[in-house]
């Protein structure tokens, strides 16, 4: 389930300075190309305490002197986020104990009910990826009880200062690419994570250290091993996706300067959104935070 959530594996690059060292950090300048003015690009971590977040006070100041906000989706859009919550629903409309035998489903029961508090047939109809992030990025999961995010924060700093969000893409499409692995195969990986949950909270806690060094590439290589099994899910949920977003953040950051916030886990890597907008010509480079 947390492949749902991380990136595919960095190719390192010889050549000084190395690739390694532009992408240390999660907040990079862009410049170059024409630009008038630097727009900036931020990796966010969906879930996370609010003790282990870093300062906003420079993210803040950025996208007060931006112009535009961009992030995956439109946050801002009460239709995106309608269908939000529309899109955490199976599209087949079988319910999780029809993809389960009841003894599995009697396992995803247990492990629901011990991190999020209540029996599985809650979200029966749920899509069971989802339901598998939610047990991930519970409260019980990553050890705080009010989690929070730094797309929320900056949405809201946004707001605040009048900014205009643009999404990357929509919910309707997000929800298509989860469903790129088939729904029967979503239950299976649900049960098989249920047989051993502390594993894979260990892997997402390790991942937000990781996150705290500031390291994207350090973050893509920890996520390597798992999607190498499933090369067409990487890269229909990364490589695909990174690749589409180009153009629309240079038609956006070519009128004017713009604040965008994704996922940390598309930023680092051969085929991450810092790579790709340097070959487009621009010069990225990272901003201490």
């Amino acid at each position: 389930m947390k492949k749902l959530i991380v990136i595919i594996a960095l190719l390192l690059c010889a050549a000084l300075p190395s690739i390694a060292q532009k992408n240390k950090g999660l907040l990079f300048e862009i410049s170059g190309k024409g630009l008038a003015k630097a727009s900036y690009i931020f990796g966010t971590f969906h879930i996370v305490c609010r003790e282990d977040m870093l300062p906003l006070d420079k993210l803040t100041a950025l996208v007060n002197s931006s112009e535009q906000t961009i992030m995956e989706i439109d946050m801002d859009d009460p239709a995106e986020l309608q269908a939000m919550v529309a899109g955490t629903q199976s599209s087949n409309g079988k319910p999780l104990s029809e993809l389960l035998s009841p003894e599995k489903y009697k396992k995803v029961d247990e492990v629901v009910r011990e991190y999020l508090g209540v029996p599985v047939d809650t979200m029966k109809t749920m899509k069971p990826s989802l339901i598998g992030i939610r047990i991930l990025t519970s409260p019980k999961a990553i050890g705080c009880e009010d989690p929070s995010g730094y797309d929320l924060s900056i949405l809201r700093s946004s707001i605040i200062a009048r900014k205009p969000v643009i999404g990357l893409e929509t919910v309707a499409f997000q929800s298509k690419v989860l469903e790129e692995k088939p729904i029967d195969k979503q239950a299976e990986d649900l049960y098989k994570s249920s047989l051993k949950p502390a594993k894979y909270i260990n892997d997402l806690k390790t991942m937000m250290v990781i996150y705290k060094e500031q390291d994207v590439d350090k973050l893509a290589r920890f996520t390597a091993k798992d999607m190498k099994k499933n090369k067409e899910l990487a890269t229909a949920l990364i490589d695909d996706r990174n690749r589409s977003w180009i153009p629309k953040i240079e038609r956006a950051i070519a009128d004017r300067p713009a604040f965008i916030a994704v996922g940390a886990g598309h930023l680092g890597g051969k085929n991450g959104v810092l790579n790709l907008l340097r070959k487009a010509g621009y010069t990225v480079k990272p901003i201490q935070v």
